[in-house]
């Protein structure tokens, strides 16, 4: 981005519909520019409802986390690839409940439930896996969309 990206990473999935109960088997892939000082790998499977509220003439659209996971790929070390990207295996078995009622607790969980109920609407969650390079300044990240149903 702009030329002052640091690297970049991409995921490779052999599926992007899934299940609860089911496993997610993937590889993700770091390509970097030039050696970088790391503090951790980690890849995260999250879970977020869009809540819209009207309120007279405004429309709020707030993104609400329901659901997320995160699990570390690597730790503190010097990052760099020659010639072919870093790959890193990984595995997230999705629970089997993800789908039941997960909505915040307190007020924020309250105003979701009543929305829901006024709209008459089931919940729409989007699910994104994201992997994350965690360096000085700006981390390298990437968010793919997947489907959980």
């Amino acid at each position: 981005m702009f030329g002052f990206s640091k690297g970049k990473i991409d995921f490779i999935l052999s599926n992007y519909n899934y299940s609860p109960g089911q496993e997610i088997i993937g590889t993700l892939l770091i390509t970097t520019k030039k050696p970088l000082e790391g503090k951790e790998l980690t890849i995260r499977l999250i879970g977020q409802e869009r809540l819209i509220r009207h309120m007279g003439t405004t429309t709020n659209v707030q993104y609400i986390t329901v659901f997320d996971f995160k699990q570390p790929l690597d730790g503190s070390k010097q990052y760099y690839n020659s010639g072919a990207p870093l790959e890193y295996r990984f595995n997230i078995k999705i629970p089997s409940n993800v789908l039941e009622e997960q909505a915040p607790k307190g007020t924020l969980g309250n105003i979701v439930k009543a929305a829901q109920a006024f709209q008459g609407r089931s919940r729409r969650i989007k699910w994104f896996l994201e992997g994350n390079l965690s360096v000085k300044g700006i981390d390298i990240k990437k968010k793919v969309q997947v489907n959980i149903s």
